[in-house]
């Protein structure tokens, strides 16, 4: 249970996971969505917004119940995977997050410290090179002014800069990070309004010259491979939840977010594809200028933004970062059996920490180009995060709740020791009894979810092994 002094409002607790859902992933979106067509874009990007939903309430519903055989057993500690799957699920869960977590906080490195050395870096110097083993001209000098300093080395110093500033933050709370997280989800809303009014700018002044297609299958392994993580939190659902002070309107604060994340994505691809022939990697680079033209022919550098919107991975990064190394840290807790109790456990405690920093610090410090590996591991511990283990988790949570629990008072208030079971709606009492009840209630949804699971597992691999042998 949270401490009290910790809680904080379900408005708060919404932010939390807004900041969450809208990392990064929205500034690849208008790339695939170019190639793969806009319209398979939406298909795809709505199934899988609403597959996400569906396991996220599965955890919200899991939550309510673990916290219902905590008070019926008059248990304190204990979670959630712990009290409804065996030792071995338990682990698998624990590894395959903590496995994910450390791929995306060295993703999390690498990308931070990219942006800020692209955007600072003023030196031309390297605008006529056409050296093939140095596309990213690592090696050419960063700033004309201090000829010591190459692009490579102000990568590796703002990489230490940032870890300097967020690594401290993880030996807080996550309640501590919340001026932090209301800031970035103001400065968000700033950057998709100005992207959005740019482009209709765009269009209003006739210079878009967007023609995409609406479908393209042969890209759709590739859609897929970039949008199936599009709205992952599941990994931190409980840990930004479980200290909202009041969870009456939980689901539908819940539901808002999700509807806002998917309205924004849809909003940022559907104007980009149409205003843009060719749309960056990361969006927010079509906003700026390009350092190597002799005059900004840009329509969509407009002066102020075109430093503002290229900062914007920034911004995101800096407030997810915290939430994920603070639930890394968490559960490679639970993983060795963290208790406070145990007076050498302080030596975890404080520890920990340092385990979820300094490892993907190096791995970032030493090679840029690190996503291929990490995203390799992390798809697959991903697709078992999101769609496994909350399916798992709601369906045997729901059977020990009803046999365990509401079947012994049932018989012990209706004085009848013998009593069939097949008599008993015992799926109705349950739904009165849970106010956080899935909306998505009905077994359909727990094999709906399995098949799913193969699908994406398939789509995955087949995205992988296109890119290991340029199958494009």
């Amino acid at each position: 249970m949270a401490d009290n002094n910790n809680l904080y409002s379900a408005l708060v607790g919404s932010i939390y996971l807004f900041n969450l859902l809208l990392g990064t992933g929205v500034l690849a979106m208008p790339a695939v969505f170019a190639n793969a067509g806009y319209l398979s874009g939406i298909l795809c990007l709505a199934i899988l917004c609403l597959i996400s939903y569906v396991q996220t309430t599965f955890l919200i519903e899991t939550m309510a119940n673990a916290n219902f055989i905590k008070r019926m057993t008059k248990k304190s500690n204990g979670n959630m995977t712990e009290l409804f799957l065996n030792q071995y699920l338990s682990k698998i869960f624990f590894i395959s997050v903590i496995v994910y977590l450390f791929g995306d906080i060295v993703i999390y490195n690498s990308m931070m410290s990219k942006s800020l050395r692209d955007i600072s870096c003023t030196s031309k110097a390297y605008c006529d090179s056409s050296d093939s083993n140095d596309p990213e001209h690592l090696n050419a000098i960063c700033w004309d002014s201090i000829t010591t300093i190459t692009r490579k080395n102000a990568y590796q110093i703002f990489l230490l800069g940032f870890v300097a500033i967020l690594g401290p933050l993880t030996y807080a709370q996550l309640q501590k990070t919340k001026i932090i997280q209301i800031l970035t989800i103001i400065l968000r809303w700033l950057a998709f309004a100005s992207m959005i009014g740019i482009t209709i700018k765009i269009f209003i002044s006739k210079q878009a010259n967007g023609q995409p297609k609406a479908f393209n299958l042969l890209n759709l392994p590739k859609l897929f491979g970039i949008c199936v993580y599009s709205f992952m939190c599941h990994h931190s659902v409980p840990s930004i939840l479980t200290p909202i002070r009041n969870k009456k309107n939980l689901l539908m604060a819940v539901s808002i977010d999700y509807i806002l994340v998917f309205a924004f994505y849809i909003i940022i691809a559907f104007t980009a594809v149409f205003a843009f022939d060719d749309i960056n990697q990361v969006y927010t680079l079509n906003f700026q200028i390009d350092k190597c033209s002799h005059n900004n022919s840009n329509p969509a550098s407009v002066p102020g933004f075109e430093i503002f919107l290229p900062t914007f991975p920034i911004f995101t990064l800096f407030s997810s970062y915290t939430i994920l190394a603070l639930t890394l840290i968490n559960n490679m807790k639970v993983l060795v059996g963290f208790s406070n109790i145990i007076r050498y456990n302080c030596l975890i405690k404080y520890s920990m920490p340092l385990i979820a920093i300094i490892p993907p610090l190096l791995i970032a410090l030493f090679t840029e180009d690190v996503s291929s590996i990490i995203q390799f591991v992390g798809s697959y511990s991903g697709t078992m995060i999101q769609y496994v283990f909350p399916t798992l988790l709601v369906y045997y949570s729901r059977k020990q709740v009803q046999q365990k629990f509401l079947l012994p008072y049932i018989k012990n208030r209706t004085k009848c020791e013998w009593i069939d079971e097949r008599t008993i709606n015992m799926e109705k009492i349950y739904e009165t009894l849970n106010s956080s009840v899935s909306y998505f209630r009905t077994n359909f949804w727990i094999y709906f979810t399995a098949i799913w699971w193969i699908i994406c597992i398939c789509l995955v691999t087949l995205d992988h092994l296109r890119d290991a042998f340029h199958l494009y």
